[in-house]
């Protein structure tokens, strides 16, 4: 290899090393002597420094780096800034954000909406030459106004302030972008709610039925006995004696050898009941009184209609038996008025004195209302009793 060749190739190997390298290595690479390498360098070394180029070459103890001269040294350090890439944290990229879409913005302004302290952040962006101050804003105080400079621009390939992306144009692309499991939530969470608000409205209706009153109207005339049942003046046909006769549902033969084919049951062994002992018996009374003071007290027979005439075979029969009816009936709803409400809308009684036509037509209405919550809240009572004293153990 001759002088020349040599030369390009030291320098062509010190240029793609761009690191500090010694001549043996160079040598070692060229498969020469480093007698003949070392020569070679303070040649280019010189040639470096006569000639008018941005390069020199540092004798670094037994090293050797291409480099630039120191006298173009801000040049370089400008260009290579422009070329690095700014590794930006969270904080300074909120920040940058705040003063790109809404410059000139005080240091008050960007943390109003970070909601944090930014003088770091903001501190930051200015060494890096991302931001720079825009003079003073007219506001109290006169404070300090920021807003991007052309190195920002670069950096993010901007050519103007114009092409920033629109705000919102991540919040579309996140709704567009929604996953199914997202979706899967929203509609558990309507589901909740619905089944919530369900839930609401049969306890609200389950509190209205416990505290209105249930009634009960029971009709006699024309030898029917009517009884209509329901709540809040509202009832329906629950029981009528004599029941109206209702058409005959052929019965299906089962097969004779169908009752042969079935296997018995095994029979299981008789559970062993507690023994009744005083203490139960006692609690049982003791519920049982309880429970009945609660219904009777509970009570209101109201809208009473009482018509009925009392006959006999002859006048002076009918007479007497108005009599002693009147004798022992009126003592008698005084006596259970003490107990229970009652409220007349008609009660008469009318003697019939053997007429060919029944001259009275007999009725009996009335209604029997209750409230529900004071039997409900006595019955628990009572059958929270039984639990802890076993009684149920000795029906069970």
């Amino acid at each position: 290899m001759n002088q020349k060749k040599l030369r390009a190739a030291v320098e062509a190997m010190l240029f793609a090393y761009a690191e500090p390298i010694g001549a043996d290595k160079l040598a070692q690479a060229l498969q020469m002597p480093v007698s003949s390498v070392e020569p070679v360098l303070e040649e280019l070394r010189a040639r470096y420094a006569r000639e008018d180029s941005g390069l020199c070459l540092l004798h670094l103890n037994t090293h050797w780096q291409l480099a630039t001269k120191a006298d173009f040294a801000e040049p370089v350090r400008r260009v290579l800034d422009t070329r690095r890439s700014v590794p930006l944290g969270p904080a300074a990229m909120e920040t940058l954000t705040v003063i790109a879409y809404n410059q000139p913005v005080s240091r008050a302004f960007i943390e109003q909406v970070r909601g944090v302290d930014s003088s770091s952040s903001v501190s930051g962006l200015l060494e890096k030459g991302l931001i720079e101050e825009a003079g003073r804003l007219d506001l109290p105080g006169r404070p300090v106004a920021f807003r991007t400079t052309d190195v920002f621009l670069r950096c993010f390939g901007l050519s103007s302030l114009d092409d920033l992306p629109p705000i919102h144009s991540g919040e579309e692309k996140r709704g567009r972008g929604m996953s199914v499991l997202s979706v899967l939530g929203a509609v558990l969470l309507v589901l909740l709610k619905g089944i919530g608000v369900l839930l609401l409205v049969v306890l609200i209706l389950a509190v209205v039925l416990l505290f209105c009153p249930f009634c009960a109207d029971v009709q006699w005339a024309n030898d029917v006995l009517t009884i209509r049942a329901g709540a809040l003046g509202l009832t329906l046909p629950v029981f009528q004696y004599p029941a109206p006769e209702k058409p005959k549902k052929k019965k299906k033969k089962k097969p004779a050898g169908q009752k042969a084919d079935q296997k018995p049951r095994p029979e299981t062994p008789p559970r062993q009941k507690a023994r009744l002992t005083l203490n139960i018996l006692c609690t049982i009374l003791r519920g049982a009184g309880r429970l009945t003071r609660a219904i009777i007290g509970s009570l209101r027979i109201t809208k009473i209609d009482v018509v009925l005439g009392v006959r006999g075979e002859d006048p002076a029969e009918a007479a007497l038996s108005y009599g002693r009816l009147n004798a022992w009936l009126y003592p008698a709803l005084g006596f259970l008025d003490r107990f229970v409400y009652l409220d007349f809308e008609q009660l008469r009684l009318l003697p019939d004195f053997g007429s060919a036509q029944p001259a009275v037509q007999d009725r009996v209405s009335f209604r029997v209302s209750a409230q529900a919550y004071a039997i409900v809240f006595t019955a628990v009572r009572v059958l929270y009793e039984f639990w802890r004293e076993k009684v149920l153990d000795v029906f069970l």
